[in-house]
């Protein structure tokens, strides 16, 4: 095997040889080669690269409610309200929901969002104005005194609720007197309503 020594080459870098020439030739390309080009460094002055934006995996559940309120479509907003599931609502959606109920004229659906919400979140302020605020009267019967009957009417109310949903009705042991979509109307078409159930079909 021969010595390996080292020695220096005319342009003063070191170089290995081996007394072979290829050997040599290869050791003076390495040491001579261009050395590679470092990776440019990140301007700390300059601004980060803006993030991606974060995308909500929960849908907003008044949305059909919304569109309806903005279309003026009564009946596709009672449709809307119905099959919302109110358990996962937040509160705020709650409020919202009452203030879309009153800008389309459903307060019958105002005060029950009102009062449900209020029961359900007791510490949202809001909720609870609304509840104070929107709460019915004590009732009072139409005419004169309790009819015996009222058990009857209830009964008709529950069997033909979504038949006359949104209209207003009178009904009388049982019976339908009339409906109509405004209460005016319904005392017009309905002349004898005293000791009727009258009432405005939401619940």
């Amino acid at each position: 095997m021969s010595q390996i020594a080292i020695e220096s080459d005319k342009d003063g870098s070191t170089i290995t040889s081996a007394g072979d020439a290829v050997v040599r030739e290869a050791a003076v390309a390495y040491v001579t080669r261009s050395p590679r080009p470092a990776p440019p460094r990140a301007d700390p002055r300059a601004a980060p690269a803006p993030a991606a934006p974060a995308v909500s995996m929960s849908a907003d559940p008044l949305a059909p409610l919304r569109a309806a309120a903005d279309a003026e479509d009564m009946l596709a907003f009672r449709r809307a309200y119905r099959a919302i599931h109110w358990e996962t609502a937040l509160p705020d959606q709650w409020a919202d929901a009452v203030y879309l109920a009153l800008r389309t004229g459903h307060h019958i659906i105002a005060r029950d969002l009102a009062d449900r919400g209020r029961q359900r979140f007791p510490d949202h302020a809001l909720l609870q104005k609304m509840g104070r605020i929107l709460a019915p009267k004590q009732p009072a019967t139409i005419g004169g005194p309790g009819d015996p009957s009222a058990g009857a009417d209830m009964a008709w109310f529950a069997a033909h609720r979504d038949d006359y949903w949104g209209q207003w009705v009178a009904v009388k042991n049982g019976q339908l007197l009339g409906a109509a979509a405004t209460i005016k109307e319904l005392m017009e078409r309905v002349p004898n309503w005293r000791g009727a159930t009258i009432s405005q079909i939401f619940w």
